[in-house]
């Protein structure tokens, strides 16, 4: 994956589209990190209506606690980031191949 990835921004060093392929790169790594978020929301989600169990409360020592915030928090922001997937285009979600 490195390897490909160095190979790519060599490629696109040449022809002037880094900037376009960095952009991409990076907004692909933010999408599968919020998506990961959005999953973890879920399952937390599906404990509390299934079993009335808060996991992520269980972890950080309850709901109130700093660790818990901040992950309801990430989680959160990363389903706003979520929304955007909506409105993209197929092309753009998955990567440019043709740069």
């Amino acid at each position: 994956m490195l390897a490909y990835l160095i190979r790519m921004i060599a490629s696109a060093a040449e022809d002037g589209s880094l900037i376009l392929i960095l952009k991409t790169e990076v907004r692909m790594v933010l999408d599968k990190i919020a998506l990961a978020l959005t999953i973890i929301g879920a399952l937390n989600w599906g404990s509390i209506g299934i079993f009335k169990f808060d996991v992520v409360a269980w972890i950080f020592g309850g709901t109130a606690s700093v660790g818990a915030r901040v992950v309801y928090t990430l989680v959160a922001l990363a389903g706003i980031w979520c929304i955007s997937l909506l409105f993209r285009s197929r092309e753009e979600i998955e990567g440019t191949d043709d740069i």
